[in-house]
Order: structure tokens, then sequence, then C-alpha cells
């Protein structure tokens, strides 16, 4: 069915009152941005998403671009940077699924360049039909541009090694979180909103560190129960903003010192401030090399 007009979340919302188990397609965000409701997608829909796949396979689109206003403008950056959340969402979803929508060109869209035209629409069907039935769809919708991508051999130094694992991280604290020697870290943002991406799932286990687990205004530090700790790398002043690299590597420079000071051996971490934050992955990985 169509909603004329309805942001992403209230689409998720209404097929969530559905006594449905057919397979789910969500197309939308363009509203979002026309609306300026972007940052409820940020807020709602991995719990919506969650949800909706317990009963049933949920395919969502990335946003369209769109070709009505300037290509490297700030409304398509919002899109672009909206895009990496929802594809770093389905990598980590049970029963998600990304439709990569990339292929849409210029040449897909009306002359005003908001909408489709009619040879657009048909290569939209193309594109879900080809995901839909197609074979290992949820790795090779992702889009290879995005670091959150990135392939590496394990590699030692400092007689320690990387060792990249594709797991729920939800999985890999519960494994993990009774073992002393271990710290997991992630980057949050002063506020301590964390309503999105990883920081969710440290919340969840651990809640949110409180003034107390400051070390500085760039490190928290929380003491968990079982064991491990949960380091937070201050890397912005709100959750909604993008982290200057500097202060990316200051955070990280912290980290490592009171990581080696506390003498934890083994640090668990997703790619730091890679996906929804921008942070490039060779930064991330100076920084991790420098550990």
């Amino acid at each position: 069915y169509i909603q004329a007009n309805a942001s992403l979340i209230r689409i998720t919302s209404t097929v969530l009152k559905e006594d449905d188990a057919n397979p789910l397609i969500l197309l939308g965000g363009t509203n979002d941005s026309i609306n300026n409701t972007l940052q409820e997608v940020y807020e709602q829909l991995e719990e919506k998403l969650n949800l909706l796949s317990e009963s049933r396979p949920v395919f969502i689109t990335t946003i369209p671009v769109r070709y009505d206003q300037p290509i490297n403008g700030p409304t398509n950056k919002e899109l672009r940077l909206l895009n990496n959340y929802i594809t770093e969402l389905v990598a980590r979803l049970d029963n998600v699924f990304l439709i990569n929508l990339n292929n849409l060109t210029r040449l897909h869209y009306t002359n005003h360049g908001l909408h489709l035209n009619k040879g657009g629409k048909s290569k939209l069907a193309e594109i879900i039909i080809e995901t839909i039935v197609g074979k290992n769809y949820k790795e090779n919708e992702i889009p290879q541009d995005l670091c959150m991508n990135f392939k590496l051999k394990p590699k030692s130094f400092n007689n320690a090694t990387i060792k990249i694992i594709n797991a729920d991280m939800k999985d890999v604290i519960n494994q993990n979180s009774t073992q002393r020697n271990i710290a997991f870290a992630h980057c949050i943002s002063a506020d301590r909103h964390m309503s999105a991406g990883v920081a969710v799932t440290f919340k969840n286990k651990f809640g949110k560190p409180s003034i107390s687990d400051y070390l500085s205004e760039r490190l928290t530090l929380q003491n968990s129960e079982d064991g491990a700790g949960i380091y937070g790398l201050i890397t912005k002043s709100h959750y909604y903003k993008k982290p200057n690299i500097k202060v990316y590597n200051a955070a990280f420079k912290e980290f490592t010192k009171d990581f080696k000071t506390k003498g934890y051996t083994h640090l668990i971490c997703s790619p730091m401030g890679c996906v929804r934050d921008l942070i490039a992955v060779e930064d991330f990985l100076n920084n991790l090399f420098e550990f």
C-alpha cells in the first residue's frame, strides 16, 4: 500500500499494526528530507526494523538522490549520511536487507528532479526484483565505498594481532564481558545521547556513562559488574554533529594511554566513527596501529 506524503517512521509505524508475515519492502525518506524530519529516522528506525523483522524479512531501500537540489549541496549530503546509517543498520540486523538505489541516475528522474519518471520506476522495479531473488543480497548490496566494508588480513604489530570478525556486537559483548583483561570502546557525544548505531547496544547493556565515569573531557570509562571495561571516546559535543578529526585523534590518544595504564590486554571495538561520523577508515586504522 502507499501512504502519500508520509515520513519513513510513519510508514514503519503503520506497518507494525498489520498482522502479515509476507516479506516487506520499505521505500521512503524523501519526504523526511522535504519536511526536515531526518532526525527521527536516526532516533527510531533501528527499533522499528527490529520489531518488523521478528516476523518477516524486511527490505529497505537507500533514499534516492534529490536532483531538484545541488548534487553536492547540504540536502544530498544529509541523504548520503543517512544512507550510510541505513546501510550500517542492515549490516548488523538479522532478517533485514538492503535495496541499494545507487544505480538510479539523473536520466531516471523527471525534469524537476524530485520524482522518478517512467523509466526510473521501471528501473526501481528491476532493482527490487533482482535484490529479492538474488543470492547473498545482504552482502552484495552494501555499497563498496562505505568504510565499514574495508578488507584486511589479520595484521601483527607490537607483538599483538588485529583480528577482524563479522558479528553482532551484542553477541560479542555477551561472550566477552566477564573478562577483566578486555576493554570495549566506542565513540559517543558529550551529551551522551546514544540513540543510534552501536552506542545503543552499549547503552542497553551497560547504561549511559555517568558524570563519575569521566576520565577527561574526551574520555569515559565504565567498569561493568562482570569485569570488562567500556571506554567512550567523546568526539563531538552533540549526537547530531560530526567530529573534527583533531578531536577524534586526541580522544583516541588519551584512550590508548589509559588502556595501557589500566593493564588491559585485549580491545574489542567496531571501526569507531567510520559509519555515521564519516571518519575515514585510514584515520581509524592509523590510530589503531599506534595502539
